[in-house]
C-alpha cells in the first residue's frame, strides 16, 4: 500500500514539471524579437504606379496693359475767358493757357486755338506760340479766329502764348485785344489696335494641348464689340466681362512654329482699356513619378546588420518595359547610396533588394522606387525588413 502511494506521489511530480516546463515555452515564444523580421516602419500593402507619365506644361506669354479704340472727332482741353494783351512803351502784358492730351497721340490728327476778339484797336500784332512755336501773328479785328495747329507741335502737355506787338511808331499809345474767349483742341480720327507678336516652340507645337487668353477689362468707352484674332482667324467678338478667359484650339487660329501674332481692335466711337493681358500655350511633355517608403533602423537592427543583411520585398505587377526598375535607399543622414538597378524581371515576380549596415544609418531611412527612360512599373505589397 504504502509503495502504490509513493508511486503516484512520484508521477504526479513529473507531470507537474512538464507541464511548468510547456508554460515557459510558450512564454518565451511569444515575446517578440526586437531584430524580428518585421521590425518595419511602413509597409505598402496597396499597388502603386511609377515612371513616366504624361503631364501639362503650361507657359504665359504676358502682353500687358493697353488701350484699343476707334474714336472720331473733337475735344476742347481747355478754355480761358476775358483777358487781356497790351504792349506799349511802359507796359506789357500777355496771357497763357495750357492743355493735357490724355488720348493716344496716334489717334490726335492736329490741335486747333480759337479766339474770339471782344475789342482792339488793331495797331500791333497778335502773336499766338504753342509750345515756343509762333503760330500766329498779324494784325487783326475784333471777330473770331480760328487758328489750326499741326500734330508735329503737339506735346502731350502743352503751352499755349498769347501776346501783342508794340504799336510802332505811334510811340505815345499801346496797342491791345481784348478776348472774350480762347479755346484749345485737338481732332482726332482712328482706328487704334493692339498688335503683338508672340513666339510658338517646335515641342509646344508637337504636343499642343490648349490655348487660352485672358485679361482684365478695366474700362469701357462706347457700345461697339471688341474683337480678337490671331493670325488673322477670329476667336472673339462681343463684349468682354471684367475677368475675360478665351481658350483656342491650335488648327482654329493656325499657330505655326515660330512667330504669331494676336489682333486687339473695336468698333467706331468705343474704346477698351485691358490689363493683365496674356496668351497661356500649354503642351504635354513626359514627367517622372517616383515612389518612397520610410524604414526606422534601431541600434539593435543595425548592430545585427552588420553580420546579416535586410530585405526590401515588392511585387512587379506590370511595366511597359520601356526602362529599368531603380531602388536607391538614402539613410538617416540624407546619405544617397548606390542605386539597384533591374532590367530584367517577370510581370507578377516577387522581388528582393537586400541592404546591409553600409546602406543605413540608426534613425529614419526610406528607399525610393523611380524609373529610368520612359518606362512605367506598377508595383505593389512592399515590405522592408531586418
Amino acid at each position: 500500500m504504502n509503495r502504490r502511494k509513493g508511486a503516484i506521489d512520484e508521477f504526479a511530480f513529473v507531470l507537474l514539471a512538464g507541464l511548468i516546463m510547456i508554460i515557459v515555452m510558450l512564454l518565451i515564444w511569444s515575446v517578440p524579437s526586437e531584430t524580428g523580421k518585421d521590425n518595419i516602419s511602413e509597409n505598402v500593402t496597396g499597388l502603386f504606379v511609377i515612371g513616366a507619365r504624361p503631364q501639362d506644361v503650361p507657359r504665359h506669354i504676358r502682353i500687358g496693359d493697353f488701350s484699343v479704340s476707334y474714336q472720331v472727332g473733337s475735344e476742347v482741353l481747355s478754355e480761358k475767358r476775358n483777358i487781356e494783351v497790351r504792349k506799349g512803351v511802359w507796359e506789357e502784358k500777355h496771357e497763357s493757357i495750357s492743355g493735357e492730351i490724355l488720348k493716344d497721340m496716334d489717334l490726335v490728327t492736329e490741335g486747333f486755338i480759337i479766339i474770339q476778339i471782344l475789342d482792339t484797336n488793331s495797331e500791333g500784332n497778335l502773336v499766338v506760340k504753342i509750345n515756343d512755336q509762333t503760330i500766329f501773328d498779324q494784325k487783326t479785328s475784333s471777330g473770331k479766329i480760328e487758328i489750326p495747329v499741326e500734330k508735329l507741335l503737339l506735346l502731350d502737355y502743352n503751352v499755349i502764348d498769347i501776346s501783342t506787338t508794340g504799336p510802332g511808331w505811334k510811340f505815345w499809345t499801346s496797342s491791345f485785344y481784348k478776348i472774350d474767349k480762347i479755346e484749345f483742341g485737338i481732332n482726332f480720327f482712328g482706328d487704334l489696335k493692339k498688335e503683338e507678336a508672340f513666339t510658338v516652340y517646335e515641342d509646344e507645337l508637337q504636343n499642343f494641348k490648349s490655348g487660352i487668353v485672358t485679361f482684365y477689362v478695366e474700362d469701357v468707352e462706347g457700345d461697339g464689340d471688341l474683337t480678337i484674332e490671331i493670325n488673322g482667324y477670329q476667336i472673339f467678338k462681343g463684349k468682354p466681362i471684367s475677368r475675360f478667359s478665351k481658350p483656342f484650339g491650335q488648327f482654329d487660329v493656325g499657330l505655326v512654329k515660330g512667330t504669331n501674332t494676336i489682333t486687339f481692335s473695336t468698333e467706331e466711337g468705343t474704346s477698351y482699356n485691358i490689363d493683365d493681358a496674356e496668351i497661356i500655350i500649354t503642351h504635354e511633355e513626359m514627367g517622372q513619378k517616383t515612389r518612397t517608403v520610410k524604414f526606422y533602423v534601431s541600434n539593435s537592427d543595425y548592430n545585427q546588420l552588420k553580420s546579416s543583411r535586410g530585405e526590401i520585398k515588392f511585387y512587379i505587377l506590370d511595366s511597359n518595359r520601356l526602362g529599368s526598375l531603380l531602388v536607391t535607399i538614402i539613410d538617416s543622414r540624407g546619405r544617397k547610396n548606390p542605386t539597384r538597378t533591374i532590367s530584367s524581371y517577370s510581370i507578377g515576380q516577387l522581388r528582393t533588394v537586400y541592404f546591409d549596415s553600409d546602406d543605413v544609418e540608426v534613425g529614419n531611412n526610406k528607399v525610393t522606387f523611380e524609373a529610368s527612360g520612359e518606362g512605367t512599373f506598377v508595383l505593389s505589397n512592399v515590405k522592408i525588413s531586418i
